[in-house]
């Protein structure tokens, strides 16, 4: 999904039957964002339950935190889980600006209830639970493949109007795992050796967070930690009239927002 050089994922599935408690400290993060969606990626009928910015819950002054997760709705840090699955899939985005600098803070979970031994898994050589296990791995690879490796080109498309080298606004929720508390802005350049595309941004988005990158066709982002491929609101330097522009080229042309294709 053109994984953001900015993000730091947490990714973790949770049985909704039972409770559990994210202990973390928030260190440099500036926007801490956790999704839950019902079931695995993929599977028929899986859908977003809930998006939710840490910034609305309660953090000591030291920046600790702690949310519960699932278990009877109660008051202060509590997100819902779907009871009904035993694979909510949480998706967790934290935000930093000062990539290989900053303090990321920490980040860990754990079941705060005692379930019973029928509950554990015990079902190591039943074929039908390893049906079942196969099936939802392939489920998994198949929204891969048609919602983001080659969904996401398709939707970008069909956003400008089939027209490359031109950018096109997303609603924040393109899918189940897209968040709507982001604003996406996509488009497929295609460039000549000789050429570059610039990219204009009128003024500083009102926003804890935003930045540019780059990915290939396959919705894979391109390697960050080796080229100069994205810049975010902290990085990138405003031109005399306010602006930011972005030059995407094949190589440095002296362009203090260069990214490198």
């Amino acid at each position: 999904g053109i994984a953001g050089a900015d993000i730091y994922y947490g990714l973790v599935f949770l049985d909704g039957t039972q409770p559990y408690r994210l202990f973390g400290r928030l260190g440099d993060i500036k926007l801490f964002l956790i999704q839950v969606v019902s079931q695995t990626f993929g599977t028929q009928g899986s859908q977003t339950l809930g998006n939710f910015n840490l910034a609305d819950m309660w953090v000591g002054d030291d920046g600790c935190f702690e949310v519960t997760l699932g278990g009877p709705q109660q008051a202060g840090n509590w997100i819902p889980l779907d009871d009904k699955s035993r694979y909510n899939f949480i998706m967790i985005r934290r935000m930093i600006l000062g990539m290989g600098h900053d303090d990321i803070g920490s980040l860990r979970i754990e079941q705060i209830s005692s379930a019973n031994g029928e509950h554990c898994d015990h079902d190591e050589f039943s074929e039908a639970a390893m049906a079942a296990r196969l099936n939802r791995a392939e489920m998994v690879m198949r929204g891969y493949v048609k919602n983001i490796a080659i969904g996401i080109h398709d939707l970008i498309m069909a956003a400008t109007g089939g027209c490359k080298n031109v950018m096109g606004l997303m609603p924040g929720e393109t899918g189940v795992g897209g968040s709507p508390l982001c604003l996406y802005s996509w488009g497929i350049f295609s460039l000549e050796e000789d050429e570059a595309l610039i990219l204009e941004l009128e003024r500083n988005p009102d926003s804890l967070f935003w930045g540019f990158q780059l990915g290939d066709i396959w919705s894979r982002a391109l390697p960050h930690h080796r080229w100069q491929t994205s810049s975010n609101s902290a990085q990138a330097k405003r031109d005399a009239d306010g602006s930011f522009r972005f030059v995407i080229s094949n190589r440095d042309r002296g362009i203090a927002n260069w990214l490198d294709s």
